[in-house]
């Protein structure tokens, strides 16, 4: 288990926590397969006017695409627009991205 120290209010020890965890990453070989449907997390949903359903997501591994069809509980749709952080449009999200 690595301790870094870290703090929000300066930002001190930002950079030696980035270094831990890829070197973490890079100890343990994390790896998703692309090639896959994509799964994922739903963080948030809303409706907007405009636009319908907006959900917030991390996709947990494989490639969501635009024109992919999303399922949560019994409740689906297409993927219209993708968008990520930056609120920039992409045409496809790979593993550990969150997107809307």
């Amino acid at each position: 288990v690595q301790l870094i120290p870290v703090s929000g209010l300066t930002g001190d020890g930002l950079d030696n926590l980035i270094e831990g965890l890829v070197l973490q990453s890079e100890i343990m070989d994390l790896r998703a397969c692309e090639e896959s449907r994509a799964e994922g997390l739903i963080i948030d949903a809303k409706m907007e006017i405009g636009l319908g359903v907006v959900a917030d997501c991390i996709i947990r591994w494989g490639k969501l695409t635009l024109g992919d069809y999303v399922l949560s509980g019994v409740h689906g749709g297409r993927v219209r627009i993708l968008n990520d952080v930056n609120s920039r449009q992409i045409k496809e999200a790979s593993p550990s991205q969150p997107v809307r």
